[in-house]
């Protein structure tokens, strides 16, 4: 208000050309100052206004001479892995017209600005570790020291299953078998928690022992039995308790 008789323009400290004071209406006189810029580097500057009557009047960070420089708020995710591939958001202010980013000096594909604050692009392949994120617009170039991170993901710990190995079937009293070239008597038995073996065989007056052990899932019984006809006898316990033998007649 009341730029009537406004006789100059000052634009960051210096004087402005062509000053003209568009008239006014009614009694709050002339609202209206045009001026040409003077010529100086990319800055925001105070605009002051001199009048006769009211003397100087200043507007502070009123003009800016060039665009304004882009800053980086954010950018995420914030790692991805080494082969690339990853879209990355970039946050930050005066992003319009970003022309390029780099990811690690390498320059990003796909980018694209999705309004002044929000630029998207897809990171290139790149060695492990913390890189900085880069963009460059009309107004500037601004980096992000240590905004991503290359690094494969962890490989997720393999489960092992392990396959219970199939109990073969065997029949109660034992599948039996004579080698008559050695004189071996062998008997084989599902093995059953608790369960304990030993056998004998008897010829005449004769009375041999052998031994039983736990082989995997089975007990194998075994023993030495020369030439001739042989009652073998299994004796088994259950828990300590002696149960019903298996007696049987081989020949070696």
């Amino acid at each position: 208000d009341n730029l009537d008789d406004a006789t100059g323009v000052v634009i960051g400290g210096l004087a402005a050309t062509g000053v003209t004071v568009v008239a006014g209406v009614g009694s709050r006189g002339a609202t209206t100052v045009t001026a040409v810029t003077p010529a100086r580097t990319s800055s925001l500057v105070d605009v002051a206004v001199t009048t006769s009557t009211a003397g100087t009047v200043t507007s502070s960070a009123a003009f800016r001479y060039g665009l304004a420089a882009p800053t980086i708020a954010g950018v995420s995710p914030s790692s991805g892995p080494l082969a690339g591939g990853t879209t990355i958001t970039i946050t930050g202010t005066e992003l319009t017209g970003t022309t390029n980013v780099t990811v690690g000096g390498v320059p990003a594909t796909g980018v694209t600005v999705v309004n002044a604050t929000t630029v998207t692009a897809v990171t290139p392949a790149h060695a492990a570790g913390l890189v900085a994120v880069a963009l460059a617009t009309p107004g500037g170039a601004v980096a992000a020291a240590g905004a991503f991170t290359y690094a494969n993901p962890a490989v997720a710990a393999t489960t092992t299953t392990k396959t219970k190995t199939k109990t073969k079937t065997l029949p109660a009293n034992g599948r039996w078998s004579t080698n008559k070239g050695s004189d071996m008597v062998r008997v084989h038995f599902v093995y059953k928690r608790g369960t304990t073996y030993t056998i004998k065989a008897v010829k005449g007056s004769t009375t041999r022992k052998g031994a039983c052990r736990r082989v995997g899932v089975t007990v194998s019984c075994s023993m030495m039995a020369p030439t001739g006809k042989w009652k073998v006898t299994i004796t088994r316990k259950v828990n300590g308790k002696t149960v019903k033998a298996i007696v049987r007649v081989v020949r070696t």
